[in-house]
């Protein structure tokens, strides 16, 4: 005699899980609001980069890089995640 559902396994095979996207890699996008965020770390005038002073070549630099981690991310996630489906 079984319980429950013991012998379900046997004769009817387990549905495919569907893969769960990976929300905390959305996390990354957060890094540079972080990093923008806490004003006194970059609020000085040295070290200057072809004249320019910390201060701005610091905010320019995280918007290359926050473009960078955000199409990393929007790489890692499959197609069937993403919002746009055609």
């Amino acid at each position: 005699m079984t319980r429950g559902n013991a012998w379900v396994g046997i004769w009817m095979p387990a549905k495919p899980r569907a893969k769960r996207p990976n929300y905390w890699l959305r996390l990354l996008v957060l890094i540079p609001f972080i990093a923008l965020g806490w004003v006194p770390f970059y609020n000085r005038v040295g070290p200057k980069l072809l004249g320019v002073p910390f201060f701005y070549w610091y905010q320019l630099s995280w918007i290359v890089i926050g473009a960078l981690l955000l199409a990393f991310v929007y790489a890692c996630e499959e197609p069937s995640h993403r919002e746009d489906k055609r």
